[in-house]
Parts: structure tokens; sequence; C-alpha cells
């Protein structure tokens, strides 16, 4: 029971710290989706930013739970993904790595998603190459 009270204040400290203008990370999601629906990739990557520090304090926060997920104590990486994307529609190389990389310093040693360590070596050699 103490162990469930703790990870219960630890995820409202968590959902605290996660939040952009009084929103849940997750309610940003529709609104990125409209965004990518309108083109609007300049406005996508400024909003992005905001989001990313709130994502990483949230899974930050989360490892000091001690029932927590895999999931909780790793930032989100569909954002990460989007602004990934974009850079690499635009040929940003450097911007897609840095954003990769910044994504991969946040995550617990061998629990990053998969599919960004392969578009992080992918972006190294396009970057190379460029």
């Amino acid at each position: 029971m103490a162990q469930l009270d703790q990870t219960s204040r630890i995820r409202e400290a968590a959902e605290r710290a996660s939040r952009v203008d009084g929103r849940r990370l997750t309610d940003w999601i529709p609104i990125l989706d409209q965004l990518r629906a309108q083109k609007r990739e300049d406005e996508t990557l400024a909003l992005l930013e905001r989001l990313f520090p709130a994502n990483e304090a949230f899974a930050q926060i989360m490892r000091d739970a001690p029932l927590a997920t895999d999931t909780d104590v790793n930032p989100l990486v569909s954002f990460y993904e989007r602004a990934a994307i974009i850079y690499r529609r635009r040929k940003s190389y450097a911007a897609e790595v840095a954003v990769i990389e910044r994504y991969l310093s946040h995550c617990l040693p061998g629990q990053a998603y998969p599919k960004m360590v392969e578009r992080l070596d992918k972006a190294r050699k396009l970057l190379a190459a460029g």
C-alpha cells in the first residue's frame, strides 16, 4: 500500500510538471495532428520545442515511482519522431540528429524506441554525406 501511495504522489507531481498551458501532454496530440494536416511545420516545431521539456520532466519524475512502468520512465517518443520527420523532409539532418539525440538522452539505457535508434543511424549517415 505504501508503494502505491508513493507512486500516486509521484504520478501527481509528474502530471503537474508535464502540463503546458494547463494541458496534459496527450491533449496536444490532436492539435499537432491538425497542424500536420494543415502543413504548418514551423508552428508544429515551435510547439514541440515547448512540449519536450514537459515530456522529459514527466519521465524524470516517474523514475522515482516504485510501481512505474517502462512507458512511464521514458519520454513519449511521438513528439520527437514528429520533429525528426519534419527535419528529414527539410533535409535539416543536423537538427534531426539533435532531436533524436535529445530523446535518447532522456531514455533509460536499452529502453529507447528501436525505430528512433535506427533513424539516428540513418540521419547521421545523411548528415555525413551532405
